[in-house]
């Protein structure tokens, strides 16, 4: 009976310490539970404040381009207007010429037809002859043939007034019209019909052409250096020249060869990045068959790929200088009407001049010329803000010494603005367009990464070439890849995720047709 109420005690204290075992393991069970929820929770929140910010910054983004769509909608519309007036008084002239030269030829035609019926003895000589007979003929063709592009003058120009017309309904629909006072002939006045002058034109061309020649300068010397790197980070025994499984192992693992052949221009060396091209590619650029790519088979292919680029940056160049310009006319106009109407706030009186006390006042009491001074680009004109500075700023602005600033005084004043303000411009633009390069470089490196590693992902046998059942079953299986061909922008490659398009995707795709 001792030994049972012994071993009974002990039975209970083993049990007493497994279930204090269990409960010390189940809390620390809900406590890692709780912990990890709580992380969970923390990561979500962070996500969806990410989340949140990037679509804050997109509509920000949406906003910000419907405006600019709507600034280069005005600037169509009132370059739409220019064209038109321009096409029907060319159209005019034409006409006009095209009446004159018909009239001529017609009237000469008649003129040798009435000297031939009153002199009949001529006849015998023109059927001997031929020669006036051939004039008159030549005469009567000539009259034909300026009716005829008479009329084909007429009709094209009708059609093409009739497309401007269209152009013009449909993009300026819902433009405002600025309309004041008129004092007289004025630069400002006249800013819709002639914006930048000639010589200001001139200069501006010949800026941009610099620009742009400098521009291609700088990105030949980035373009040949870094091939230049590429071709080193390739010749990994530094012999002078590139072996086959030298750039087979650059290309898979080395991410500058990688992207600077992405971008290079010259089509055999992007194939390098392709298996199954690569081979045919290196044939291509061996030029001499010695089996290896040397430094001058290099050199002559980055130099068909450095013409390629520069051509598309050409293209670019001339994209962005004709938008340039579009904007600049159209702020140009509104920064001159602008300053037009500021200068009849501050002309409280309707005299047509500035006097240093209309002046003080509306730099105290106005807000829109406040506004105004305060962005104009002229320091000058900013001066007038300032109480200390406003005598010697207006003394700057009256260069007759009349005492008083006058219209041309002050156009000449925000002429020199408006020279600032564009040249401001300018620099934002410049700024944007590299900082847009940059990013479109960077996306397309990150993009052909991931479509290699996409292509390496579904090629499981590594034969440098995808087969149906490997393509089957990575867009059944496989995330990564399935996450990039849903996003990658090429329809066949989008359709491989859908069964029933499948087959013909990879129709579309096996261009060489060998499965």
């Amino acid at each position: 009976a001792e030994r049972a109420r012994a071993e009974s005690e002990r039975a209970r204290a083993e049990a007493k310490a497994e279930a204090e075992q269990a409960r010390a393991e189940a809390g620390a069970e809900s406590e890692r539970a709780r912990a990890e929820a709580k992380a969970e929770a923390e990561r979500m929140k962070l996500f969806a404040s990410a989340e949140a910010g990037r679509a804050k910054a997109e509509a920000i983004e949406r906003e910000n381009a419907l405006k600019r769509s709507a600034d280069l909608a005005k600037a169509e519309a009132a370059r739409a207007r220019v064209e038109a007036l321009e096409r029907e008084e060319r159209a005019a002239r034409e006409a006009a010429e095209a009446r004159a030269e018909a009239a001529a030829a017609k009237g000469a035609s008649d003129d040798l037809v009435n000297f031939l019926k009153q002199h009949p003895d001529l006849e015998k000589e023109v059927a001997d002859d031929g020669c006036v007979e051939q004039r008159l003929i030549d005469f009567e063709k000539r009259c034909a043939d300026a009716f005829f592009r008479l009329e084909q003058m007429v009709e094209l120009r009708a059609a093409q007034s009739l497309e401007l017309e269209k152009r013009i309904q449909a993009i300026a629909s819902g433009e405002e019209r600025i309309a004041g006072r008129s004092r007289g002939p004025s630069r400002v006045s006249t800013a819709k019909k002639s914006v930048i002058p000639k010589k200001a034109a001139e200069a501006r061309k010949a800026r941009a052409k610099a620009a742009a020649e400098k521009e291609v300068a700088a990105f030949k010397e980035e373009f040949l250096s870094a091939a230049r790197q590429c071709f080193r980070l390739i010749d990994k025994d530094q012999g002078g020249s590139l072996s086959k499984a030298e750039i087979v192992e650059a290309v898979k693992s080395d991410q500058v060869v990688i992207k600077f052949l992405t971008t290079c221009g010259e089509e055999n060396l992007q194939f390098l990045l392709h298996p199954p091209r690569l081979q045919k590619a290196l044939e291509i650029l061996d030029t001499d068959k010695s089996g290896e790519v040397d430094a001058d088979e290099w050199e002559e292919a980055i130099n068909r790929g450095l013409s390629k680029r520069v051509e598309q940056l050409k293209v670019e160049q001339e994209r962005r200088e004709r938008a340039a310009q579009r904007a600049d006319e159209e702020f140009s106009v509104e920064f001159l009407n602008a300053a037009r109407a500021v200068f009849r706030m501050i002309d409280a009186d309707g005299s047509g001049t500035l006097e240093k006390a209309e002046v003080v006042d509306a730099v105290k009491n106005n807000q829109k010329v406040i506004k105004f001074l305060e962005t104009c680009g002229n320091p000058n004109l900013q001066y007038l803000l300032v109480p200390a500075r406003l005598e010697a700023a207006l003394a700057e602005l009256d260069t007759d010494r009349s005492g008083e600033v006058d219209l041309p005084e002050w156009e000449a004043a925000i002429e020199s603005a408006l020279k600032n303000k564009l040249e401001a411009k300018k620099k934002a633009r410049e700024a944007a367009a590299a900082a847009a390069q940059r990013e479109i470089a960077e996306f397309t490196a990150h993009f052909m990464e991931a479509a290699q590693r996409c292509f390496e992902l579904i090629d499981k046998d590594d034969s440098g070439s995808l087969s149906k059942t490997e393509i089957v079953r990575a867009v059944r299986e496989d995330r990564p890849v399935i996450d990039f061909l849903r996003n990658c922008g090429e329809e066949n490659l989008q359709f491989l995720l859908q069964p029933k398009r499948l087959e013909k995707a990879l129709k579309v795709l096996d261009t060489s047709q060998d499965g």
